[in-house]
């Protein structure tokens, strides 16, 4: 499985406001995860085959792996894919796409600075040596 971010903006309200938070949180083991937890993430897995290939190649490797789903996760899966397509072939969903994208690359930096001011801001007060 893939590990999780360092940074993620689940946590920010932690890191944000102890800024070494995440080495501390790092050195411990890893949190116990669930089987709706692995599950979301093999159908993530799938879903992201069958967007950039078809929902014939993801059923191959499924079968292939001996993966089986349930009715309502395939369909689940399809929704998801038809809505990629919706937006993959249309200009406007470009444009709708990049912007995201740039919002995410500032929201991210922002998250950064923020991080860093208050980084500066614990050492100037003497709360980090």
């Amino acid at each position: 499985m893939k590990q999780h971010a360092a940074f993620s903006p689940s946590a920010s309200d932690r890191w944000l406001n102890c800024p070494a938070s995440h080495l501390r949180s790092a050195a411990l083991p890893p949190a116990p995860s669930s089987t709706y937890a692995d599950r979301g993430t093999l159908l993530h897995e799938y879903a992201a085959i069958a967007v950039l290939g078809t929902m014939r190649e993801m059923d191959k490797k499924a079968r292939d792996n001996g993966v089986t789903f349930e009715t309502d996760e395939r369909e689940a899966i399809l929704v998801y894919v038809n809505f990629y397509d919706t937006f993959r072939h249309h200009l406007w969903a470009q444009y709708l796409r990049d912007v995201c994208i740039w919002a995410t690359v500032v929201i991210t930096l922002s998250s950064g600075f923020l991080y860093i001011q208050r980084a500066v801001s614990l050492y100037r007060e003497n709360r980090v040596t």
